[in-house]
């Protein structure tokens, strides 16, 4: 399908973190929706979200208190819907330097996702975005790890 209701990608993204909660125990998870989205209605381009969750858990989240926040709400300026996926792990920048180091990894799923964004706005003419942030950045933060951000518009029609 080339667009799956909201609710669809919210069961998807649980039994996926439920699988790798059975692999990995050592973290929690949390996905909070916004009331104003009607979950059936709202439609959104499948796993467009669990890739950003899968580079949380097997590359951002690190030892102790591991914890992923799902956060999907309905921006009223302009109409689209966010997802916001925040962790708590060593953070974009640290996690790169440590693929780089150690030559074993060559991170290609951020531009993968980022290339698809860019088709989908071509296909689509959606006007999506993706931020990915390291939180070192941010003056508020005050731990370590990712805040990814994801818009999209909230009408979605196929050509």
């Amino acid at each position: 399908h080339s667009m799956v209701s909201l609710r669809n990608t919210i069961d998807y993204l649980e039994r996926y973190m439920e699988m790798e909660h059975i692999r990995n125990s050592l973290f929690t998870h949390q996905v909070t929706i916004d009331p104003a989205l009607d979950m059936d209605e709202t439609m959104v381009p499948p796993m467009l979200i669990q890739p950003f969750i899968e580079n949380a858990l097997w590359h951002g989240v690190s030892a102790g208190d591991k914890r992923i926040h799902v956060k999907i709400k309905k921006k009223k300026a302009n109409d689209n819907l966010v997802c916001t996926i925040d962790d708590n792990g060593m953070g974009i920048d640290h996690s790169r330097q440590q693929s780089h180091s150690n030559g074993r990894h060559q991170p290609v799923g951020i531009a993968n996702i980022q290339t698809r964004v860019g088709l989908l706005n071509e296909k689509y003419n959606l006007h999506a975005q993706i931020s990915i942030v390291d939180k070192k950045y941010l003056p508020e933060q005050h731990e370590t790890g990712t805040i990814v951000t994801l818009q999209l518009p909230l009408d979605i029609e196929e050509l």
